[in-house]
């Protein structure tokens, strides 16, 4: 394998992977409780395998009662339940309590300890509380209907007064103050009428106190005060009660952050789901059969953007080839990263989880990369003689609980440049993003280009594709996208970089210098050659 290639593509992985959560792929969840039995069973070989007697007896009991719950699920019944965020999160919520006892038995076990990795933790639900925040900002959802389990029209299992107020509590640390208030006055409203006992946790007075003390970091002080002598007539031993007597006196304050433009546009697009170039009519956006190289193989092409460059493709794989990028990757996925600071960490910025295929490991996959440098005319090839590549593998990524990418360019820039030197040095940049829609997302996933003011909504097996330089070579700023969180379902994509070493002769610059792909198509189909 050519040295410089072998670098570039360590350098990449290591890039985008990091260590793994649940709540961050639908695939891990639905694993975590379709598998549940396999995992039992190595738990039962492994807990075996250990000269503690007592940790032995402690599991056997655990494995009785479990399996037999396992044995009675309803696959379909379950399914179903765990394409709603409120079933997600209520199903993690169940095993992090169910194996709190045995983890804490058996977790010190170097031997046991890889097993549990496919059970939620704590961190996971804090990660899905997070995500109740993401769906409700973007979307603009009224916490009250989430918590009913009312999302867009789509009805799913209600969560309780401590699942609220654990949300609202998230919110509030996080300094998303307005969120913060509306889910905590709809759990107040879901306390007042529910027919829990009045002092089980969160009292009324707490959930009182935590508002109050939202409301004096937004300056709304007299309502702070208000909300202060109810939370300790209600409950004066309850500890926000005691913070908010001392920030009466000192009165912290919390700016939240101020949106940007393409923050803005992020949300208005994600709620509309899907929209095309409107306003004045243009021919030039059409739907047309292209013809690819070899001339013989035609694909179904609709051109929604000219500036930048934005089209789609229809049935550019099938069903078979979608499942099985999937399987090949459903084992290896790990939690995504962001560039930032000059390192890559995780963040909630991302929330993924994605492995790479290259094309050599599998003819299906190979055919699948032989179709995208068809269509696209570029090289794509993975070990080209003489060059760097010019064709990332395949990223193949699953999303989980309103699973989401920021705003963000494909091309390497700012920290992600000053990390990557190496690789832009030998490979170039990112030229062109080819993205596949592995499956349909029942509500949210669409991909949404703030800067262009498109969106488009997955459609299974079609493929999403950009160039992120203009054909002069300049960097195109206006395709600048994002990943809307998954509302209700599953969303599954895999999509090829395609980099500028080894296609400087392969994209056209133009006739002049300010010549669009579109410009460049027309004139070679007018027989410039």
């Amino acid at each position: 394998m050519n040295r410089v290639y072998f670098r570039c593509l360590l350098t990449l992985a290591l890039v985008h992977l990091s260590t793994s959560d649940i709540y961050t792929s639908s695939k891990k969840i639905e694993d975590m409780v379709l598998l549940e039995e396999q995992t039992l069973e190595k738990l039962l070989v492994d807990v075996s395998r250990l000269g503690d007697d007592q940790a032995r007896s402690y599991f056997s009991e655990f494995y009785q009662g479990r399996i037999i719950k396992v044995k009675a699920r309803q696959r379909d019944v379950l399914l179903d339940y765990l394409k709603h965020p409120n079933g997600v999160y209520l199903t993690m919520k169940q095993f992090v309590a169910d194996y709190k006892g045995i983890r804490s038995v058996l977790n010190t076990k170097d031997e046991i300890t890889k097993d549990f990795s496919v059970v939620a933790t704590e961190d996971d639900l804090a990660g899905a509380r997070k995500s109740f925040i993401r769906l409700q900002e973007v979307y603009g959802l009224e916490p009250r209907d989430m918590i009913r389990g009312n999302y867009l029209g789509y009805s799913g299992p209600a969560l309780s007064v401590l699942d609220a107020f654990q949300v609202g509590q998230v919110a509030f640390s996080e300094g998303k103050l307005n969120s913060s208030a509306s889910w905590l006055e709809a759990t107040l409203d879901l306390k007042r009428n529910s027919s829990s006992w009045s002092n089980e946790y969160p009292s009324e007075g707490q959930i009182i106190a935590l508002l109050g003390r939202a409301h004096l970091r937004m300056k709304h002080d007299d309502i702070a005060e208000n909300l202060f002598r109810k939370s300790v007539i209600l409950d004066p031993s309850n500890g926000d009660a005691f913070e908010l007597r001392k920030e009466l006196q000192t009165k912290p304050r919390v700016s939240e952050n101020i949106l940007n433009e393409n923050e803005k546009n992020f949300r208005s697009l994600c709620s509309l789901q899907n929209k095309l170039k409107t306003g004045k009519f243009d021919p030039r956006l059409v739907c047309k059969y292209s013809v690819a190289s070899p001339p013989y193989n035609r694909f179904k092409q609709e051109v929604i953007s000219i500036s930048p460059y934005v089209c789609l493709y229809y049935q550019v794989i099938t069903d078979d080839e979608g499942t099985h990028i999937i399987d090949f990757t459903r084992k290896k996925l790990d939690r995504g990263k962001t560039e930032r600071g000059g390192a890559s960490v995780r963040s909630e910025s991302r929330t993924s989880e994605l492995s790479f295929v290259y094309d050599r490991e599998s003819e299906v996959v190979q055919r699948m990369g032989q179709k995208v440098a068809a269509i696209t005319k570029l090289d794509t090839s993975q070990d080209p003689s003489g060059f760097p590549f010019t064709g990332e593998p395949f990223q193949v990524v699953n999303y989980g609980m309103g699973g989401h990418y920021d705003v963000h360019l494909d091309p390497f820039d700012g920290d992600a440049r000053k990390n990557n030197l190496d690789v832009m040095e030998n490979c170039g940049n990112r030229l062109a993003t080819f993205l596949i829609y592995l499956n349909e997302v029942d509500v949210g996933g669409s991909t949404a280009f703030t800067s262009a003011d498109l969106v488009v909504k997955p459609v299974k097996n079609m493929a999403l594709f950009w160039y992120s330089f203009t054909p002069a070579g300049e960097l195109e700023n206006t395709t600048y996208h994002a990943a809307c969180p998954v509302v209700i379902g599953h969303k599954w994509v895999t999509n090829k970089w395609i980099w500028t070493y080894g296609n400087t002769f392969k994209r056209r610059c133009g006739l002049t210098a300010n010549a669009t792909q579109y410009d460049i198509e027309q004139d070679m189909i007018n027989g410039w050659v």
